[in-house]
């Protein structure tokens, strides 16, 4: 789908004022079908995940929002932005959705996410009832503060020259710093790439990025709350990477293999920052594997 297509499947959900894009394939689910809740990466949106939707959708209802200052939801210029206010904004369409299990599938700061819904997952054993986390798969991100090897322009992004390097920013820069995170031989083709550019720009989306970037001191302060939850869960975590990324490639399964040594791991082989995206019949084996 075309992010034209993929925002006529969708919906729309208030949030404390703001206008959340949302995609849900199932709204008049009749029968038990696993709920699968995608969450997506930095600085794209839940229109990452449509080459996965068609096959996703045969097995499960599949779910997928736009966090706030995302794709097609909105970015509103003043706001603090929060890994932690994105873990709530979920759990507000899980509640709209009266959907109390799921399994999740993320992405990049889709990950931190991830780990912050797992750790609120963790603590209601001890607190109130809530929803119940059933499986995740991570795929390349910021799983562990140590093992993220932020580029020069991400380091950038989070001083306040983030504004100017977006204001300045073309098309054409953006796009060869983009391909870098790639594998050597799966950088986007001109539809995936038009399709990032044009969701990246709504709303001044580019504008936004500097304040998005907080996440990466969020993920300093959280590191142990997030490590201790994933240590101590007894839900099935799956890691699928590509290894070719340089962010978080090799260097986040090195670390993964030392923090959990009997942990599931796939390296899917020649892959970059977004395997979803550049071999999503690799990815859908992977975690159909896991789910069976």
């Amino acid at each position: 789908m075309t992010p034209t297509e993929w925002r006529e499947h969708g919906a729309w959900l208030d949030y404390k004022g703001l206008s959340i894009f949302y995609i849900d394939s199932a709204p008049e689910v009749a029968d038990n079908k696993p709920v699968l809740l995608c969450i997506h990466g930095l600085p794209t949106s839940s229109w990452d995940w449509h080459k996965l939707w068609p096959s996703l959708i045969s097995d499960y209802r599949v779910i997928a929002l736009d966090m706030i200052g995302l794709g097609f939801s909105d970015k509103p210029k003043r706001f603090f932005y929060s890994l932690l206010e994105q873990a709530s904004l979920h759990e507000h369409l899980l509640d709209k959705l009266s959907i109390s299990h799921c399994h999740i599938l993320a992405h990049d700061y889709g990950d931190s996410v991830a780990q912050e819904l797992l750790a609120r997952f963790v603590l209601q054993k001890f607190m109130l009832e809530g929803y119940t986390l059933e499986s995740i798969c991570f795929l390349n991100g910021g799983l562990f503060p140590e093992s993220h090897k932020a580029l020069l322009s991400q380091k950038l992004l989070a001083t306040p020259l983030g504004y100017l390097m977006m204001k300045l920013a073309t098309e054409e820069t953006t796009r060869a710093g983009f391909n870098k995170i790639f594998g050597p031989n799966t950088a986007p083709g001109d539809d995936d790439w038009q399709g990032f550019w044009y969701l990246m720009n709504l709303q001044q989306g580019r504008l936004r990025l500097p304040k998005l970037m907080g996440y990466m001191r969020e993920r300093r302060l959280l590191r142990r709350r997030w490590l201790e939850a994933m240590q101590q869960t007894d839900i099935p975590l799956k890691l699928a990477v590509g290894p070719e990324d340089p962010i978080s490639g090799r260097s986040l399964l090195t670390r993964y293999r030392e923090l959990f040594p009997e942990g599931d791991i796939t390296e899917l082989s020649g892959l970059g920052h977004y395997p979803h995206i550049e071999d999503p019949t690799a990815v859908l084996e992977v975690f159909r594997h896991f789910h069976q």
